[in-house]
């Protein structure tokens, strides 16, 4: 390995790997969103310009690859004084406004000004370097992530600096600077371990930054070509981008740039024309001083459905937009009936000062806020009451029975299996409680199951939210001495007879009658699922259960 790179003990690609798990819809998203939104924290013009754009390069073999570059124009470039790796631990991780150098060569850091900008968690980094696949010298993938990354300050400073997971997070030390970066960038990078990076790109000519992801993955390389990139952009940024912040286009590598529009059915802002297909709301009162600056609802019945599959909802549901950024989209289908789904657009912005509040409610993957927070739930509630009047007045809650459904999906969802296994007894399965007959003594079981939704009075859960607080309360009588309950929990699908079970399950010790095991939160998500997570791959009605095995 080449001296100028300094080790550490992060397993930087496993890590990589567990925050890339943490985004529900999954790492194009990711690739779609971080990077934008580390350009539009450091704008300084008032518009931020962002270029996506795919590069061939042949190997020396004659084989062939791909590097994608994210390059930001109007922004101030990763500024600040260089730090080394022992300089920042000096300073305990702690950075200054205008420190983005070593924000984005830093890991885990704070920032003095409370914000969370230019990589303090790592997400922005994560998103580049798992799209990163490098190679040996015989052409064969190896276990590492890379990227390169190359700014252009005011000053008329250049730097080049380099991150390489190993596994271990290896960053360069000292950063190339000047006419070394420049001559690095019009030929190629050696890493040191036989990899060499055949860049041959022009060094930037205005202030700003670029990252180099070398080796592309075959996912983000199609997602290039066949528009999914373009799609998760338009999603991600499309108000802002509306508004004059953000110009954001995507380049192939043969040159052929495509720059990023509103979706058509929110171009021309048709929601300050009269536009009879759309209901407004402004200045929703959220809390004291707390207000929703516009929700904005519509509905066109030639429109068709405009989803990226396998993902939660984007567009046919109600947008929720912090500082211009798609952040969550809130399920409809309690009062938009199905056929009308396809045709129902949302959004709702806010003043300020809500941002602000739900800036911090907000989950480091910027795909959702914690419904635990009252803020939230108090913003969903007044924007369901809104989709309520919407879809009342246009004729479509068909009947009370429809209305309470929610409620009593609840209720069906928290019903109880409880599994009672005695030795020489006798097995008898019931809906929150039960009873087993024994030589010894006749138990009676009350057991509940716990938990909260995202949206008060909706038990529906879109991929990337969670459900949190799940617990399973348990109660035996009579109690004449400890009794040791096993407790675990399993998801089924209305398709499917086979259930999803939670792999870890709790053993309980009934010690005055009654004892909750607790389970904690389950983010749902359609993909791989870590820890906290629960997979439902398939759309539709799944069913929660607790199991409880005692054996006497």
């Amino acid at each position: 390995m080449a001296i100028d790179f300094v080790p550490t003990a992060t397993d930087m690609v496993q890590g990589v790997r567990n925050i890339i798990d943490g985004y529900g819809m999954g790492p194009l998203r990711a690739l779609a969103q971080e990077p934008v939104q580390n350009s539009k924290d450091a704008k300084c013009q008032s518009q931020v310009r962002v270029e996506y754009q795919l590069h061939k390069r042949s190997l020396g073999d004659g084989k062939e690859c791909f590097l994608l570059t994210v390059t930001d124009r109007g922004t101030t470039g990763l500024q600040g004084t260089i730090l080394s790796k022992e300089d920042r631990e000096n300073r305990g991780l702690d950075l200054g406004t205008g420190e983005n150098w070593a924000a984005f060569e830093g890991q885990g850091f704070t920032r003095k000004d409370q914000s969370d900008s230019l990589g303090s968690r790592g997400q922005g980094k994560s998103a580049f370097l798992y799209h990163s696949r490098p190679i040996n010298s015989d052409g064969n993938p190896v276990n590492r992530y890379l990227m390169l990354y190359d700014t252009l300050l005011t000053n008329g400073e250049y730097r080049l600096g380099v991150r390489y997971a190993t596994p271990a997070d290896m960053v360069k030390e000292p950063p190339l600077l000047g006419d070394a970066a420049r001559e690095t960038l019009s030929s190629a990078y050696h890493t040191g371990d036989g990899t060499v990076v055949p860049l041959r790109l022009k060094p930037l000519e205005e202030p700003g930054t670029r990252v180099i992801v070398p080796f592309l993955s075959e996912e983000a390389l199609l997602a290039g070509r066949n528009g999914e990139l373009h799609h998760w952009l338009q999603r991600c940024w499309w108000r802002a981008i509306q508004i004059g912040d953000l110009d954001v286009r995507v380049t192939d590598e043969r040159g052929r740039s495509k720059t990023i529009q509103p979706p058509v059915w929110w171009q021309g802002e048709p929601w300050e024309n009269g536009d009879k297909r759309i209901a407004i709301s402004e200045y929703v009162p959220i809390d004291e001083g707390l207000k929703i600056k516009r929700i904005v609802l519509s509905y066109d019945e030639d429109l068709k459905a405009d989803e990226i599959d396998d993902y939660g909802t984007q567009y046919s549901g109600i947008q929720l937009l912090r500082g211009q950024q798609w952040i969550e989209t809130l399920d409809v289908r309690d009062f938009i009936p199905p056929e009308r789904l396809s045709g129902f657009r949302g959004f709702a912005e806010f003043e300020k000062q809500l941002e602000r509040e739900l800036k911090k409610t907000e989950k480091p993957q910027h795909e959702s806020f914690n419904g635990q927070y009252a803020v939230v739930k108090n913003i969903r509630n007044a924007i369901r009451d809104a989709v309520k009047q919407f879809a009342e007045e246009r004729g479509w809650l068909i009947s009370t029975e429809t209305q309470d459904a929610p409620e009593r999906v609840q209720e069906f969802v928290t019903e109880f299996l409880s599994f009672f296994a005695a030795d020489a007894g006798t097995t008898r399965r019931g809906r929150g409680g039960g009873s087993v007959d024994q030589d010894r003594e006749h138990l009676n079981w009350q057991c509940e199951l716990l938990l909260e939704f995202p949206t008060a009075k909706s038990s529906r859960v879109n991929w990337g939210e969670s459900i949190t607080n799940v617990g399973v309360t348990v109660e035996c009588e009579p109690l004449q001495s400890t009794k040791h309950v096993d407790v675990s929990l399993e998801f089924s699908h209305e398709s499917e007879m086979k259930p999803v079970t939670v792999k870890h399950q709790k053993n309980v010790a009934l010690l005055a009658g009654g004892e909750i095991a607790p389970f904690g939160d389950f983010q749902v998500v359609s993909g791989h699922a870590g820890k906290g997570k629960i997979r439902l791959a398939k759309k539709g009605e799944w069913t929660l259960r607790a199991s409880v095995r005692y054996r006497g």
